[in-house]
This record gives C-alpha cells, structure tokens and sequence, in this order.
C-alpha cells in the first residue's frame, strides 16, 4: 500500500465500518434508480465477494421500501437481482 492509498484509509475505514443507522430521505424513484444501479454493480466480475453482498444488502434495504409503497413493483425489483433476466446490450 502506497502512501496515498495509506492516507485514504486512514480517512475512509471509520466510515466503513461504522454501522451506525442513517435516516435519509430519498424519492421513491430515485431509490429505484438506486436499487438498479446497486443491481448492475453486483455483476461486475471484479467485485469483492464481500461488497457484493454488502451492495445487495443495501439495495434490498431500498427496495423493500419502494415495494412497500408501490407493492405491484415487487416482481420487476426482484428480477433485477437475477442474470437470467439481463437484457443484453443493444448495437449500435
């Protein structure tokens, strides 16, 4: 670890690791954004196994709370997490 590295995670493990609750507000359709963003990034190949599931945890969390007030959206959420259901790419 270079001294750079060092001084970012100096700066960034108490962060990290601190599991304090946080209240926040967010839209409901910005938390959707989120959910499928925090989805997307769970595929990436070169994702921590632990951070894969830290991500899902918390895209989880945001979904509950959209399927909670729009209960209809549960299935379309869901079937974010599964590969079998990823569109490929469209060419251009």
């Amino acid at each position: 670890m270079d001294e750079a590295e060092a001084a970012f995670m100096k700066v960034a493990m108490p962060a990290m690791t601190d599991r304090t609750l946080l209240q926040i507000g967010i839209s409901v359709g910005d938390a959707w954004f989120l959910v499928c963003a925090l989805q997307f990034a769970t595929r990436h190949p070169g994702l921590d196994p632990e951070m894969k599931q830290i991500i899902t945890s918390a895209g989880r969390q945001f979904q509950a709370a959209i399927v909670e007030r729009h209960p209809a959206t549960a299935e379309a959420l869901e079937m974010g997490w599964d590969p079998q259901f990823d569109k490929p790419p469209e060419k251009k």
